[in-house]
């Protein structure tokens, strides 16, 4: 054989292989995110409470937390809703609010800057659940 045959054939083999090698990465991260895709179809809360968890921990090393309950978080998507409320008056969209029921405690905190913007207390009236 010619030596130009050989190397043709030899760079025509290593396309093959960087082809394959490709191949076989796509399909393992396929196979990953699916896994990953099922489950959390068959349980979302668990994601739910990991990010819960998370963030606890996160504002728990900024201020000491009711370690007796779980707060319920909101996230913060349209700071002009909450014109008008003084404790609200330094909220930013996408600064998260914890608020502990039982212990009549409110929490904003921004993650992106990880800071506390206000903590204060609230008055839950037991008909409407609203803070104020």
């Amino acid at each position: 054989m010619e030596p130009s045959v050989r190397k043709s054939k030899k760079k025509l083999n290593k396309s093959w292989i960087v082809v394959a090698a490709l191949v076989v990465l796509l399909g393992g991260a396929s196979i990953y995110y699916f896994a990953q895709y099922q489950h959390l179809k068959s349980n979302p809360q668990a994601v739910s409470n990991q990010e819960t968890n998370a963030l606890i921990s996160q504002v728990g090393k900024l201020i000491d937390l009711p370690k007796s309950e779980t707060p319920t978080i909101a996230t913060v998507n349209d700071k002009s809703k909450l014109k008008g409320q003084a404790f609200f008056v330094n909220v930013q969209d996408g600064d998260k609010i914890l608020i502990y029921t039982t212990a009549q405690k409110a929490i904003i905190f921004r993650p992106s800057e990880d800071r506390l913007i206000n903590v204060g207390p609230i008055a839950i009236s037991s008909s409407s659940q609203s803070t104020k």
